[in-house]
């Protein structure tokens, strides 16, 4: 499976009370794009390190 496959349909989920579209079988995707996403780098910082973060309208 390709990461762009899993744009091709959207899940939901609510967060902080919030509708968030989420990529469809999402533990694919993490493994996809981070490897072993289960296990926190110790020094990662997200909204440094990693441009998937947006906050639009929040």
């Amino acid at each position: 499976m390709t990461i762009e496959k899993n744009y091709d349909s959207l899940d939901s989920i609510t967060w902080e009370g919030r509708t968030i579209s989420i990529p469809s079988h999402a533990e694919e995707y993490l493994q996809l794009r981070y490897g072993d996403w289960k296990t926190p780098g110790r020094n990662f910082l997200a909204g440094h390190q990693d441009s998937s973060i947006a906050e639009r309208g929040f």
